[in-house]
């Protein structure tokens, strides 16, 4: 009896961690969002046509399409995700549901994503996946059952990786694309410009395409870091977006892919749909 009970008994002390550490973890996003968030500047001022003097005109084009002169602009955006992810450029991709939350006086964001395989025995598994960029850092921590550490990545690739990350997420809220003392912008074509960021020690560049209307339509980071075996490889990363809609008085995609250009050709690595997308609210959902 005692040598079949043993198993049950660290089967059943294993999901009493789990709970406990799932608990912690929606405990802290509530407290840090709010911490990442909260003190996003009120009195910003509003939004101003003469600020589109000198911008490349697809920047422009986007920019009047999303404010009216006078208006004003938004603090930070919050969004909820769901899609799928291709595991380590193999055939099985697998669900996920993510949030996302943005500041825009500062280059500030969190993503946090629960991934569920869903195939076979691994059905009763999830993997949680959270970046961040904030004070000038990024990083990745990837966790099995919210207990088991995979990852837990910082240093100069994932900081350059992050910060690219936050610059493409501006998709969310295309206000925050007017240029300050960390974003210039430089023409490349009628449809096309190049955002060049900085934030602390990094800087990042990515190039954005915009459809006819304004919308932002494709984001490319020339060489980011990705993440293989053994360390990183600055890759061609493509950022694809469609379906926009009108979101809080200004349009976002609804549907994103994401893909990686590296010597075996473009390879789509991330499919997403926003359902829902808030602005100026600092709190979790």
């Amino acid at each position: 009896m005692l040598i079949f009970g043993i198993p049950a008994l660290v089967a059943l002390a294993l999901l009493i961690v789990v709970v406990l550490n799932d608990r912690r973890g929606r405990r802290r996003l509530r407290r840090e969002v709010p911490a990442l968030l909260a003190d996003t500047p009120r009195d910003l001022p509003p939004f101003r046509h003469d600020d589109l003097a000198g911008l490349p005109e697809p920047v422009a084009r986007c920019l009047r399409r999303n404010r009216k002169d006078g208006q004003a602009l938004f603090r930070c955006v919050r969004y909820r995700q769901r899609g799928s992810i291709r595991l380590w450029h193999s055939r099985l991709w697998v669900d996920f549901t993510a949030q996302g939350y943005l500041r825009a006086d500062r280059p500030a964001y969190l993503w946090v994503a629960r991934l569920r395989p869903k195939i076979g025995a691994l059905a009763f598994l999830w993997v949680d996946v959270r970046e961040r960029w904030a004070d000038a850092q990024g990083s990745r921590v990837i966790k099995a059952l919210t207990t088991l550490r995979i990852t837990d990545a910082d240093g100069p690739e994932i900081a350059a990786a992050t910060l690219s990350r936050y610059l493409a997420e501006l998709i969310t809220l295309p206000t925050a694309l007017l240029p300050g003392a960390a974003l210039r912008w430089a023409a490349i074509d009628a449809d096309s410009a190049r955002a060049v960021f900085h934030s602390g020690d990094q800087m990042v560049q990515a190039d954005f395409t915009f459809n006819a209307l304004g919308d932002i339509t494709r984001v490319v980071v020339a060489q980011r870091p990705r993440a293989v075996r053994g360390g990183y490889v600055a890759e061609r990363w493509t950022l694809t977006c469609a379906e926009h809609r009108l979101f809080d008085g200004y349009y976002a995609p609804t549907q994103i892919t994401a893909s990686w250009a590296g010597r075996g050709g473009e390879v789509t690595y991330f499919r997403a749909a926003f359902h829902a997308i808030e602005t100026d609210l600092p709190a979790a959902f």
